[in-house]
């Protein structure tokens, strides 16, 4: 008799902090059932199937809301090994997020009947992927047409790229509004117009690798060492790459401005294993980073370990100017800045009396329409302290979600005190506290407000780069190897938690099962299936049919 015809499922996250609630998923024809998933505490999981009757039985891995988009869904990886009677290797078949494959098994051997967003089986060195130097500017070139009364369109000459010019991103000491800051009084209809999230790709960088035993870090079964680019949120994924062999090697990327996260897999240690954005770092790391200006700032780095077990905070200093109007004299007293403070924080939801100060006051000396010239108008400039996490839930190690903070926390402000609830809540205030009195006609328009100091606590100590900068106007574009885009892999976003009834009437076209060919970039689908038609329960069979344990590979019985 033949009894070592098991099919081993093996789930396994890259980085080690788990699929963000995907699933993978197994069930049999007829309802038995089964779901695993690693996460923080078992990085990898297994479990055999070993049938005692033919059967139908599909498998993929899914997150239960299909419009959801899972963090770093690219590090999903799993794989479903076939045996012979024997015990020997019958066939392999690799997957990630939102692969399936549907297996018969018949007559002591396994078959594929349909497959969707399989992987090839061994992983080719990609290198540096697509990631590539910027092109070269063009040069400016000149118009030839002549306008009338010099007024006309130029011709057909290059306009050219401006330079870029460096920039601090987080602390600008000039008290100017930032880009897109609405500073005026007037009430407008106009909806402004979304701002791109990151800008055209203008700027060089280069990641630099390291492996301390000199052979790289590439493995082909997907078990080597990666980093992997990607957007603030973690759902797109820019940029992958490795090293392929050596001890040292490099990527160059074009980037635009905007926040991004960095990811370097691997067990952790104390070896440098990559140099990017002007500091360097371990393996199991995630460098935030943002690019303004033509510039990169690192601007925290966490590891898997506190990515697991930890906690990081980020605590935020905002820099704010209010202009009030309606003070009896040029003097203002430290009563009336107090006052002022914790009605600023009254207006807030998530900004607290005691982490907000006045640092310094002076007599404004423009006077708009609504403020009346006998009167004298103070700019009080303000500090305020929180965590953004804890605050307003906000994830404080992207640059770009502090900035469209410090936005929404500025439209709030300023709306409260242009419809005049703040002012009528500064004038019971320092009534109540018998500190000055407000003329009737008094008014209050937020200047400005901008993120000042931030700090981390749980982040690693970023350790500064020594390597020169690079010259690229003298740089060669290396050529990379073939590339391998997880982003390229087709999301199967319609398959929720489904059951094998989704795909009855599926048209069967069968596999070999003695060759595994390279896949292409897809395989023949299966007709729609209409919703009603979709099993989504999970069998209380579970547990009688499957059990999942991270410990070593056991046999299981259907």
């Amino acid at each position: 008799m033949c009894n070592n015809t098991c099919l081993t499922l093996e789930v396994s996250d890259f980085y080690g902090d788990g699929w963000d609630s995907v699933e993978f998923h197994g069930e049999e024809e007829g309802g038995a059932a089964m779901t695993m998933a690693p996460d923080c505490m078992h990085k990898k999981m297994s479990t055999q199937i070993c049938p005692d009757n033919d059967g139908t039985y599909y498998f993929t891995a899914v997150h239960s809301n299909s419009s959801y988009t899972p963090e770093n869904y690219w590090e999903v990886f799993w794989t479903a090994t076939s045996h012979n009677c024997d015990g020997s290797v019958a066939n392999v078949y690799t997957g990630g997020f939102n692969s399936s494959l549907i297996l018969d098994y018949m007559g002591n051997e396994w078959s594929v009947q349909y497959w969707e967003n399989l992987w090839d089986n061994e992983k080719k060195c990609d290198a540096c992927g697509d990631a590539k130097r910027c092109k070269p500017k063009k040069p400016k070139g000149k118009g030839k047409g002549k306008g009338k009364g010099g007024k006309g369109k130029p011709g057909k000459g290059g306009k050219g790229g401006d330079d870029d010019k460096g920039g601090h991103g987080s602390n600008d000491d000039d008290g100017k509004p930032y880009a897109g800051m609405n500073t005026t009084m007037t009430n407008t209809t106009k909806v402004p117009k979304a701002k791109p999230r990151y800008g055209p790709p203008a700027v060089n960088l280069r990641v630099t690798m390291y492996d301390e035993m000199g052979d790289g870090w590439w493995k082909n079964d997907y078990s080597g060492e990666s980093w992997y680019l990607a957007d603030d949120r973690r759902e797109k994924l820019f940029h992958t790459g490795t090293l392929c062999d050596g001890s040292m090697g490099s990527c160059d990327l074009c980037l635009g401005d905007g926040s991004y996260t960095m990811r370097f897999t691997g067990d952790a240690s104390n070896f440098t294993a990559w140099d990017f954005c002007g500091v360097t770092g371990q393996r199991a790391q995630e460098l935030t980073f943002h690019v303004l200006k033509g510039a990169c700032y690192a601007d925290s780095i966490v590891s898997l370990e506190t990515e697991c077990t930890g906690t990081v905070e980020t605590d935020v200093t905002m820099t704010g100017v209010v202009a009030v109007s309606g003070f009896p004299s040029e003097v203002v007293s430290e009563g009336s800045s107090i006052v002022l403070a914790k009605t600023v924080a009254s207006m807030i939801n998530g900004w607290s009396e005691d982490k907000i100060k006045v640092v310094s006051t002076s007599l404004d000396a423009v006077s708009s329409s609504s403020r009346r010239l006998a009167d004298f108008t103070q700019d009080f400039t303000f500090e305020v302290e929180f965590i953004s996490e804890t605050a307003f839930g906000v994830d404080g190690r992207s640059y770009s979600n502090l900035q469209s903070l410090a936005s929404t926390l500025y439209t709030t402000l300023s709306n409260k005190m242009s419809s005049g609830q703040f002012e009528a809540s500064l004038q019971v205030a320092l009534a109540l506290n018998n500190v000055v009195s407000l003329s009737p006609s008094s008014t209050a328009e937020l200047v400005s407000l901008e993120v000042g100091k931030v700090s981390f606590t749980g982040t690693e100590r970023a350790v500064v780069s020594t390597l020169p900068a690079i010259d690229y106007s003298t740089y060669e574009e290396s050529v990379t190897v073939s590339k391998y885009n997880v982003e390229a892999i087709a999301v199967f976003f319609g398959v929720a938690v489904v059951g094998f009834v989704a795909f009855v009437g599926i048209m069967r076209k069968g596999m070999s099962t003695e060759e595994y060919e390279t896949l292409a970039d897809d395989s023949e689908r299966a007709v729609d299936v209409r919703e009603s038609e979709m099993e989504t329960s999970t069998s209380p069979m579970v547990k009688q049919a499957f059990e999942v344990d991270a410990t070593p590979t056991s046999s299981l019985k259907l």
